[in-house]
């Protein structure tokens, strides 16, 4: 939660029923944002192993390099355009 969040939360009087629900309603809204935010990471840990299981470091070229460079070529023509005129990596 965010330093603003906290502040309006302690400055919610505690004998208001009304304050409760919306101190409750704010810790249920960080929540969701908590459970989307953790289901996003999971996804990139298994997105990085698998990156990561593509090189053992004993070839002549970086495989995890190689992927890198075949998953950007295969952006669609605008998100590439977007980038600069660099190389992906």
């Amino acid at each position: 939660m965010s330093l603003s969040e906290v502040r309006t939360l302690l400055g919610l009087d505690l004998n208001d029923k009304a304050d409760c629900a919306t101190a409750r309603g704010a810790l249920d809204e960080h929540l969701a944002h908590v459970h989307n935010r953790l289901a996003e990471l999971k996804t990139l840990e298994k997105d990085l192993k698998a990156l990561r299981g593509r090189c053992d470091g004993l070839d002549t070229t970086c495989h995890i390099i190689e992927a890198l460079h075949e998953r950007a070529d295969s952006l669609p023509k605008l998100a590439r355009q977007a980038s600069s005129g660099k190389r992906h990596v």
